[in-house]
């Protein structure tokens, strides 16, 4: 079986960005977040993370250890699902949803060239494309091929602190979402990094580079110009169910207590639905941790 980590579906996500996101100021170039409200006792945080990553943020991982006698709970973006269950969820339900059935002969064997190396073309052509794309992002900059350092380091944290860890939302959930972007939508994703590599390349080392500054400001502008990071429209509708999804989430564990969680950097640069907005919307008040 191919090992799969729970917190793929959120690397796979994170592909999903758009080119008008709301605007970060100088003044607001934070990861971590307070989020308070009338009514709710207490405070609780967001710590934004991201994938190809070589380290972390040093700066958002201070900040972490500063809040240690004031959190009660680390939730992450998604639980922490066992291989067997996404082994079913991640896998085609019929041969025509293959591979190499559906993508064009050049991409496909260049497709299995690229992931050769790991995977045969039995597991290539046994998984979603969702996660073929997924296998191939990771390839870009495969020095830095970690799906979540961020969040790996917190759950480590939380751990060595014993603070319980939740999830959000379910994996199968997330996972759900991403393929109502249609299989249309990740062969065209599929055939874009095979032929664009080079300079998608350099735009996750950018992002990479900017995210350990916390930069949220500068990485508004790479999202916009970025053909790699920003927002299909076959992939706006999931996107919104993702924001929607996330936010309704978010606001049920602010009011157990205080907490930290951890979300992909994404659910902020969407200008539309986001989860500043709509936590806004609820009466959340939300601000930078320096």
């Amino acid at each position: 079986m191919v090992k799969i980590t729970s917190i793929m579906v959120l690397a796979l996500i994170g592909l999903y960005n758009q080119t008008n996101a709301q605007k970060f100021d100088g003044k607001s170039n934070s990861l971590l977040w307070k989020v308070s409200k009338n009514g709710i006792n207490g405070s609780s945080y967001i710590a934004f993370t991201m994938a190809d990553l070589c380290e972390t943020s040093p700066s958002l991982l201070g900040k972490m250890t500063k809040l240690a006698d004031k959190l009660d709970t680390y939730y992450t973006e998604t639980d922490q699902t066992t291989n067997e269950v996404m082994e079913k969820i991640l896998k085609i339900e019929n041969s025509d949803e293959s591979l190499r059935n559906i993508l064009p002969a050049k991409y496909y064997l260049k497709t299995k060239l690229k992931l050769g190396d790991t995977y045969d073309e039995k597991k290539i052509n046994h998984y979603h494309p969702a996660v073929i794309y997924n296998w191939l992002a990771r390839r870009i900059t495969p020095e830095c091929n970690n799906v979540n350092l961020t969040q790996q380091i917190f759950l480590a944290y939380a751990e060595q602190h014993a603070y319980p860890t939740k999830g959000l939302t379910r994996f199968e959930e997330l996972f759900n979402i991403s393929k109502k972007s249609g299989t249309a939508y990740y062969i065209s994703e599929i055939k874009n990094i095979i032929d664009n590599e080079d300079q998608i390349k350099q735009d996750v080392q950018i992002k990479a580079a900017l995210y350990l500054k916390e930069n949220l400001h500068e990485l508004e502008k790479l999202y916009n110009k970025s053909s790699y990071l920003n927002l299909k429209p076959a992939a706006v509708s999931g996107f919104e169910n993702r924001i929607r999804l996330l936010t309704e989430r978010l606001d049920k564990a602010f009011k157990t207590g205080n907490i930290i969680v951890t979300v992909n950097l994404n659910s902020v640069m969407y200008p539309n639905n986001n989860i500043f907005d709509e936590l806004r919307k609820m009466g959340y008040l939300l601000s930078p941790v320096f």
